[in-house]
C-alpha cells in the first residue's frame, strides 16, 4: 500500500521488506516501538521512502514470485536428497 510497517526483530517480515519500508524494533523495547510509531507517524520521508518501495515489493511479494522461489527451495532440497 506505500506505507510505512512497523516491526519487531523477531517477525521476520523486516528482511522482506527491508529498511526503506519498515521500521524495525527491539521485541519488548517499549521506547523502541513508541520511537518507531513516531517515525512512521511525524516523518514525512518514512512514508515517501515507503511509497518509493512499494512497486518492487509488490513485484518481489506477488503469489507467482513467491510460489518460484518456494520451488527453487523445494528442488533444491530434493536434489540435495538425490545426491546422499
Amino acid at each position: 500500500m506505500g506505507l510505512p510497517v512497523v516491526l519487531s526483530d523477531r517477525c521476520g517480515g523486516a528482511e522482506l521488506l527491508g529498511p526503506q519500508a519498515s521500521v524495525v524494533f527491539g521485541y519488548g523495547d517499549i521506547d523502541g516501538l513508541a520511537q518507531a510509531l513516531r517515525k512512521v507517524l511525524e516523518n514525512t520521508s518514512a512514508g515517501a521512502s515507503a511509497q518509493a518501495a512499494a512497486p518492487g515489493l509488490r513485484k518481489s511479494l506477488d503469489w507467482a514470485t513467491l510460489a518460484a522461489d518456494q520451488e527453487g527451495i523445494y528442488a533444491s532440497v530434493l536434489q540435495g536428497s538425490a545426491v546422499g
